[in-house]
């Protein structure tokens, strides 16, 4: 017994003396492995409600997996894989931070994060106060390139228009902004009816400010009159004024020999230049006076008047042509301008005689165009200071245009950026005039099979008019603008009525109707009466 308990004595001490001096287990020092399963594409854009999703794996088991946005925590789980749904319109647009914790049962952590950009507005349409007319309603729609249609809004005065992005969305989609704006008015003995759309095709995202530009009123401080004696009986009754701080008011005092010219006065003193021309041509005359505040009236005999200064424009091969001309107060101030009174002699469309009157302005608008035989128009705008003495002129040729219900293509090569066209049709039955007209607007690098938007049916039910009205595309001008980077750039800055001319101070282009017989002449008057927007900012807003 006694040597029994010796030995397990012994027996124990051994297996105490072999338990110590076993190596302890290394710690565990390997971090969870991290894999996102959602989003799957990062480098697309997220809108909406997205589904943010993570695996955590490890040799000894996860403890907790933790999703963050932007340092806010979105979701905490003790298991993986884990899941949570973000609403993104709880954050702005733009780029923002994912960061996934993984931590396992010895706590060893690991950190996963990357950057996704949030996208849910397409585009925001910001509308100025003034920018609808008092008369007319109007509705803006965007579609894709396919012509699907994405968001349609009414057009309200000071209100903001959000477009939000659809589903599918990439950075490298772009879409077609389209106007329409409606007008219904009496009109002399009968009424006027005009339906307007504009569309810009291949837009970008992003922010637009639509606004009217209104000049800034002066205030009259006075007015000064100029009676004019011996004018040969029924000649020069064209009388006006020409100044930077002054305009004609009016005519008052009928005499034999006509009626004093009255110009109202706004700067003290200042130049006024007193004109008499004829239509028919002749060499306008010019009579200057130094006008101050408090007005007054002057008396000058016809003989006093002298020709306005003069210069020729040589424009080989033109039969028709014609010169436009404002003044610049302020360089840069392409808001407050002053049209310029532009007198030419063109029985020789090819030597075109311009007169004008030296009032020395901050920078010069000259705007040139002339027809050819060929049925088409170029012109040619210099912002500077001085006017041009030779025509420049777009080399582009422009060969077709086919236009079906759906697709428009136009054949062009050369040197220009922007294509416009443009489809209308005026009718009066009975002194009531109806206006259809749609100015199109298309990058010079997509100009094959362009999809003409379909407008919406709840347009065309509220204006059944344009369910029955087929537009068919005739006009092509040919654009470029001198400074401005891209169509792109130059679409949203024509949208937001930008001062292009601050950018561009060389505009060229080449225009043509492909309609029989279509009026070349009329060209210009068209455009206007159409609201061609780049023939408004030359003409119409500088004034």
């Amino acid at each position: 017994m006694k040597n029994l308990i010796l030995y397990f004595c012994w027996f124990t001490i051994g297996l105490v003396l072999f338990s110590c001096g076993k190596d302890d287990p290394a710690p565990d020092t390997e971090k969870p492995v991290i894999t996102v399963l959602a989003p799957t594409d990062v480098a697309k854009p997220l809108r909406a409600t997205v589904s943010v999703k993570a695996e955590a794996k490890d040799n000894t088991g996860i403890k907790k997996v933790e999703v963050f946005v932007d340092g806010t925590l979105l979701i905490s789980a003790t298991s993986s894989p884990v899941e949570a749904s973000w609403d993104t319109k709880t954050v702005t647009d733009g780029a923002h931070q994912i960061k996934i914790v993984a931590e396992d049962i010895d706590g060893n952590k690991e950190e996963l994060i990357f950057s996704v950009e949030v996208k849910n507005i397409l585009f925001t349409f910001k509308i100025g106060s003034t920018y609808l007319g008092e008369l007319f309603t109007g509705w803006i729609f965007i579609t894709d390139d396919a012509g699907g249609l994405i968001s349609n809004q009414e057009i309200k005065n000071g209100q903001t228009i959000v477009v939000e992005t659809p589903e599918g969305y990439t950075n490298d989609k772009t879409f077609t902004y389209n106007k329409m704006e409606y007008l219904l008015t009496n009109f002399g003995l009968g009424t006027l009816k005009s339906i307007q759309l504009t569309s810009y095709t291949k837009l970008s995202s992003g922010d637009v400010i639509l606004d009217r530009k209104i000049a800034i009123d002066r205030p009259e401080i006075g007015t000064h009159d100029l009676f004019i004696t011996g004018i040969p009986p029924g000649q020069y009754q064209n009388r006006g004024v020409q100044s930077l701080d002054a305009q004609v008011t009016g005519y008052v005092g009928l005499t034999p020999n006509g009626a004093p010219v009255r110009a109202s006065l706004f700067k003290s003193p200042t130049k006024v230049v007193y004109y008499m021309k004829e239509n028919s041509g002749e060499v306008p005359l010019k009579y200057e006076v130094s006008a101050a505040a408090s007005g007054g009236s002057l008396e000058v005999d016809f003989t006093s008047f002298t020709p306005f200064d003069s210069f020729v424009i040589p424009i080989p091969g033109a039969v028709s042509s014609r010169f436009g001309l404002s003044y610049v107060r302020t360089p840069g101030d392409y808001r407050n301008t002053v049209y310029g009174l532009s007198n030419q002699q063109n029985t020789n469309a090819e030597q075109l005689i311009v007169f004008y009157p030296n009032l020395n302005p901050g920078e010069y608008i000259t705007s040139l165009n002339y027809t050819t035989n060929l049925n088409e128009e170029f012109s040619y705008t210099l912002v500077g200071n001085q006017m041009p003495t030779t025509f420049k002129k777009l080399e582009a040729e422009l060969t077709s245009i086919t236009s079906t219900v759906t697709t428009v293509s136009v054949d062009a090569s050369g040197d220009f950026q922007t294509i416009f066209i443009n489809s209308g049709d005026d009718t009066e039955i009975n002194n009531n005039v109806e206006i259809f007209n749609w100015n199109f607007y298309m990058d010079k690098d997509f100009k094959s099979n362009i999809t003409v938007p379909p407008i919406p049916e709840s347009i065309k039910k509220l204006y059944p008019e344009l369910a029955t009205h087929s537009f068919v595309f005739d006009f092509v001008s040919l654009q470029k603008y001198a400074g401005v980077k891209n169509y792109n750039d130059w679409a949203k800055l024509q949208l937001s009525n930008s001062d292009l001319l601050g950018i561009s101070k060389e505009n060229f282009s080449r225009s043509k109707f492909f309609t029989p017989g279509g009026r070349v002449g009329g060209m210009r008057e068209r455009s206007l009466r159409r609201g061609d927007p780049q023939e408004r900012n030359l003409y119409t807003n500088i004034n």
